[in-house]
C-alpha cells in the first residue's frame, strides 16, 4: 500500500484560500441609507392618549386635621386618658386667659365691704393667729357668695351642659362638664387669689383650677368601676348619716389646714393650700358621691363638681 501524496506547497506570501475577486473598476457603489422623512423620526411615534383618559391618577390633597377627627379619636379611646389630658391642658389655657376678668366679681364684692387687718396684733401670739384666720375668712366672703350662687344654679347649669352635649360630636360630650366646672371654680379661685396669682405650689396658682376639671372628669368617667371595686366601703359609708358625712368632709381639711399653717410666718402657702384642697376633693368624693353614677357622656346624669372650700391658711 503506497503512502498518500503530500499536500501541495503553500504559495509564498499567499493564502490557502483563494483571494477575493477584485472589484471591477468603475463598479457600482454600495446603496446609500434611505433618507430620513422630513420632520419625522426613525422611531415610531408614541400611540395617542385616549380622549378623556389619564395615564396617572391625579395627586390627592393632604388631609387637613379637623375637630371631628380629634373627637373621633377621643371617642375611640376607651381608657379615657386622651380626654383626661385634653381637659387638663384646655383647663390650664382657659385659667391663664380668663384669670383677670374672672377675678373681678369677687373683688367688687370685697371692695364693698369694710377693710379688716391685723396691724394691731403682735406676731407669733394667739391673738395674731386668730386675727389672721378671721381676716382670711373675711376675704372669702366674695368668693363664697359666688360659690353659693353656683350651688343655687347647679340644676340649670346641668341642663345647660346636657343641652350643649346633644348638639356636639359624641367624643366631645365628656369634655363639657369638666371644662364648665373649671370655669366655675376659676370664678371663685381667681377672686380669692387675685393678689397671689403669681405664686406656685403643686401647680401655679393660675393653673390650679384645671385640677377641678380633671377631678370632675375622673369622677364621672371612672366612678362606676371604682365603686364596684370598693363596694364594701361605700356600703358601710351609706350607713353613716349624711349630716355626719358632711361634717367629716369639712372638718378634716380644716384641721389639716390649721395644723400645717400653725407657724409664726406661714411658708409655702400656695403648696399647702393646694394640698388641703386636693385632700378635700378626695374626701368629698369618698364621703358624698352618690352610688351608681352613670358613665361619662350620659346627658341625664351630667354633674358639675363644686368642691368644698377649706378654711384658708392663716
Amino acid at each position: 500500500m503506497s503512502a498518500p501524496p503530500p499536500n501541495p506547497p503553500m504559495p509564498a506570501g499567499g493564502s490557502a484560500l483563494p483571494p477575493n475577486p477584485p472589484m471591477p473598476a468603475g463598479g457600482p457603489p454600495l446603496p446609500p441609507n434611505p433618507p430620513m422623512p422630513a420632520g419625522g423620526s426613525a422611531l415610531p411615534p408614541n400611540p395617542p392618549m385616549p380622549a378623556g383618559g389619564s395615564a396617572l391618577p391625579p395627586p390627592q390633597p393632604a388631609a387637613k386635621p379637623s375637630l371631628n377627627g380629634l373627637f373621633a379619636k377621643l371617642e375611640a379611646d376607651k381608657s379615657g386618658f386622651l380626654s383626661l389630658m385634653l381637659v387638663f391642658v384646655v383647663g390650664m389655657v382657659l385659667s391663664y386667659l380668663l384669670w383677670t376678668p374672672f377675678a373681678e366679681p369677687a373683688k367688687l364684692i370685697n371692695d364693698a365691704l369694710p377693710d379688716k387687718n391685723c396691724v394691731n396684733e403682735v406676731p407669733g401670739t394667739s391673738g395674731m393667729r386668730s386675727c389672721a384666720v378671721g381676716v382670711g375668712v373675711f376675704k372669702m366672703i366674695g368668693p363664697l357668695c359666688l360659690g353659693v350662687l353656683v350651688f343655687v344654679l347647679r340644676g340649670r347649669l346641668t341642663k345647660l351642659v346636657a343641652g350643649i352635649g346633644k348638639k356636639l360630636h359624641p367624643g366631645a360630650r365628656p369634655l363639657i362638664a369638666p371644662l364648665l366646672a373649671t370655669l366655675l371654680f376659676l370664678l371663685i379661685w381667681a377672686g380669692s387669689h387675685s393678689a397671689t396669682g403669681g405664686q406656685s405650689g403643686i401647680l401655679p396658682q393660675k393653673a390650679f383650677p384645671a385640677v377641678v376639671g380633671v377631678y370632675t372628669f375622673a369622677v364621672v368617667r371612672y366612678s362606676p368601676s371604682l365603686q364596684r371595686k370598693m363596694i364594701r366601703f361605700f356600703t358601710k359609708r351609706d350607713r353613716i348619716p349624711m349630716i355626719a358625712r358632711v361634717a367629716i368632709t369639712v372638718a378634716v381639711p380644716t384641721a389639716i389646714s390649721l395644723l400645717i399653717t400653725n407657724q409664726d410666718r406661714v411658708s409655702d402657702t400656695a403648696q399647702k393650700e393646694q394640698l388641703v384642697l386636693i385632700i378635700g376633693l378626695l374626701l368629698a368624693y369618698l364621703m358624698l358621691s352618690p352610688k351608681g353614677a352613670s358613665p361619662v357622656g350620659a346627658p341625664t346624669t351630667t354633674t358639675i363638681a363644686v368642691p368644698p372650700r377649706p378654711v384658708p391658711p392663716s
